[in-house]
Parts: C-alpha cells; structure tokens; sequence
C-alpha cells in the first residue's frame, strides 16, 4: 500500500468518532424536542391560548343589556311592561296585578276600587239559600246599590241528557258563558229546582262587592 493510501484511511478512521457522537447529539436533541402533548396533562403549556378538553378557549369580559325602563305619561304606571290607569284598569286596579273579578260587563274598576260584580260561582250542594249567604261565604256583602244589583246568572246543564255538567260548573267557576239573567233580590231565596226544558241549576253567582 502507497503512503498517500495510507495516510487517507488513517485520516478516515480519525474522523469515525467525530462523525458517530455528532450523530447521538442530534438523536438526542431531537427526542428531548419533540415530546408529545397529552390532552390530559394539565402542565403542558401551548402559549397564551388556554385549552381545554374541547379545545382552545380565550378569556373575554362578560357583556348583558338590560331593558331600559318604561316611562308611562303622568297618571299612568308600567304594569309588565304596559302603561296603565290603576284607577280604571280591572285587570290591574289599584296596583299592578289586582285584577277584578266579576260576569261579563260587571267586571268593573273605579276610582282605584273593583265595583262589586255577578260573582263568585255557587253550587246547589253548598248549602245557601240567598244571595247575602252567597256573599258572605266569600267574605263579602251582598250589593243593593251597584250595576249588578238585583240580578244572579245562572249556570244550566247543556241539556235533559247532559253528559258532562262538570264542564258547566267549570264554566261557572270561571264566570264565563252563563247561561241565563233572573232577577234576584239580596234576601230572596234561590231557586234551585228552577229547570226549563229540562235543564237544571248548576251553579248561581249573585252581585257581590270586592273589598
């Protein structure tokens, strides 16, 4: 073998050491480098950005608007959100939410008051036999000077057949749909065996105040 040879693979064989560590550096630095982020594990940090289990979140002031507030001319009130007249409104007379009762037109507000009114419902098995009775059982008088005064509606059954007279005292309860006006004086006595055609009483309400 020529020196020179020689000389070359001597000069190969020194550099073999250098060539394989610069090598296991790299292996190294890039195994250090590229460790895996676990989704669960709370201490890895990926930024300014915080992630949760769905995914990147970004913290941002809370915003609300409120409504503004009604403002009603002089003598009326917002009442949910409408401007009424407590003193005239029977759904809201004399503050918000008192509302009258009361049959039809008699379902009356005035002057910050509910008028009395063909109220409430009563059934032959209550036992009253006159309007003051009616009244009183509601805490209430029977009215001698009012627009109802001297009248009762009366609630029939559908027919001499009826099938269904809950859903006439149902209507009665409610003070809709009467079937029919007598008048009726605060000590006169009811009459519940009245019938016409078949139809019997089911349910009576004389004019009453509401104090």
């Amino acid at each position: 073998m020529s020196p020179m040879i020689e000389s070359r693979r001597l000069w190969l064989i020194g550099l073999l050491p250098l060539i394989f560590g610069c090598t296991r550096n790299i292996a190294d630095d890039e195994a250090s480098t590229s460790k895996s982020i676990d989704p669960g594990d709370a201490s890895t940090s990926t930024g300014d950005i915080g992630y949760s289990e769905t995914g990147p979140s970004h913290e941002s002031g809370s915003s609300s608007t409120t409504a503004a507030p009604i403002v009603c001319e002089e003598g009326y009130t917002a009442c949910e959100g409408e401007c009424t007249l407590l003193g005239g409104d029977p759904g809201n007379c004399g503050e918000c939410g008192h509302a009258c009762k009361g049959w039809g037109t008699t379902n009356r507000c005035s002057d910050w008051t509910c008028d009395p009114a063909i109220w409430p419902c009563i059934k032959p098995d209550q036992g009253i036999e006159t309007c003051s009775q009616a009244c009183a059982s509601v805490g209430q008088t029977c009215a001698t000077e009012a627009f109802c005064s001297d009248y009762v509606r009366v609630w029939l059954t559908t027919s001499a057949n009826d099938n269904d007279p809950e859903a006439t005292v149902e209507t009665c309860e409610r003070l809709v749909d009467g079937s029919t006006s007598f008048m009726q004086g605060c000590n006169d006595p009811i009459d519940w065996d009245y019938e016409i055609l078949g139809r019997t009483v089911l349910g009576v309400a004389c004019c009453c105040t509401q104090d």
